[in-house]
């Protein structure tokens, strides 16, 4: 695994704790538009029979992966169980935690 492998693995090392928003956010989305992914935070994909679903899929599954490595534990068991990162709405709700 090369290093840049390994830092797309690991996102952002900064933990997202419900008080530092301001400074999370902006490490969080600069890694997410390098990795160009950041259409993930709007867009949803309901129609499993789109060709495009499975690409989606996986870089949802991707994104997802970085945002609960990037929370606090009190912040995973918020959100842990919601399906596409567009549901878990962090750009527009969790600075409010």
């Amino acid at each position: 695994m090369s290093i840049s492998d390994l830092c797309a693995s690991i996102g952002t090392t900064l933990k997202f704790s419900g008080r530092n928003y301001a400074i999370w956010s902006q490490a969080f989305l600069t890694f997410l538009s390098s990795q160009g992914h950041d259409h993930n935070l709007v867009q949803t994909m309901a129609n499993t029979q789109d060709p495009k679903y499975g690409a989606w899929r996986q870089s949802n599954c991707a994104v997802k992966t970085w945002l609960l490595n990037s929370f606090k534990p009190k912040i995973v068991a918020f959100v842990g169980l919601i399906s596409t990162t567009k549901e878990i709405g962090i750009i527009n709700e969790f600075h409010e935690l």
